[in-house]
Order: structure tokens, then sequence, then C-alpha cells
């Protein structure tokens, strides 16, 4: 069922809310395949140090390098974790956003619930690390819990 508009400003509204659905499911399924990424790491892991290993000669201090060869280095468990955990928040994002898309009444709080506990995990880590990008993340599920608070409020089959 389509939405009806009053004004001009509930379109924009509801405009944005769906970019933040869109937004959101697409970083949902670059969740999944990075983490899938992750888990088959063996191989990238294997090509990173082929790739770096001139530049190590040239200049063993390569900042770039380096970091790059410290990241390849790392246990195989902890791309397995990692992985498994992209894999799973993308399929909840990717899940919630397809649910939202198609106005299930039911997504509404589950999203703001969802968006809840992102956003508490977020500034968590962001007193941690003072992460820029991580800030930004946060801002925009801000923004989209916001959004998805109202267009609930202007769900036409919304319980009272």
């Amino acid at each position: 069922m389509k939405p009806k508009f009053q004004n001009w400003k509930d379109r924009l509204f509801h405009d944005a809310f769906l970019v933040t659905v869109v937004v959101k499911g697409l970083d949902g399924i670059l969740g999944i395949i990075f983490g899938f990424v992750l888990i088959y790491t063996d191989s990238v892991s294997d090509i990173i140090f082929f790739l770096t290993r001139n530049e190590i000669v040239e200049d063993p201090d390569n900042y770039f390098a380096t970091h790059l060869r410290a990241f390849a280095a790392q246990s195989h468990e902890a791309f397995l974790i990692g992985g498994l955990y992209l894999i799973a928040h993308g399929l909840v994002k990717s899940f919630i956003s397809i649910s939202l898309w198609r106005s299930f009444v039911w997504a509404y709080p589950a999203a703001m619930a969802i968006l809840s506990f992102f956003i508490l995990g977020q500034l968590i880590r962001i007193s941690q690390t003072g992460s820029l990008p991580l800030i930004i993340i946060t801002l925009f599920d801000v923004v989209m819990l916001a959004l998805v608070l109202r267009e609930y409020l202007h769900h036409p089959n919304r319980a009272v």
C-alpha cells in the first residue's frame, strides 16, 4: 500500500527513509560478502604476502605494506570469527532492510530495537577508540532510527 502524503515535507522524510533502508541493505550485503572473504582468507593472505614482497625488500618500513602484512598474518581463527560476525551482522541488516522496504508493520519496532543495539555497541567502541568512521556510521544509524520511528508513527496499519 502506497503512503499518502499530506505535504512535501512528509514526502521528503519518506524518501530519506527509503534511502537509508537501501543504504543499510547494501551495507548488509557487503558485510556478507566481506565475511566470506575473511573466512576464505588463507589465499588472500598468500596474495598479500606475494604482492608486498618487493615493497618490503625495497623499504622494510613501508607503512602500507607492513600493515597489510600484519593484517594478513592474523590466525585463521581470527578471520573465521570476524567473517562469521560480518555474515551474521549483514544478514540481520539485509533482512530488516527488506522487511522495512516491504512495509511490514512488525519490522519497524524490530528495526528500532536492532538499531538501538547497534548504536549502543558503536558508542561503547567509540569511547574506546575514538574512530571517526565509526562516529559517522553511528550518526547514520541515529538518523535512520529517527526516520524509522517517524515512518512507524505514520504507518496506516500500525496498532494504536
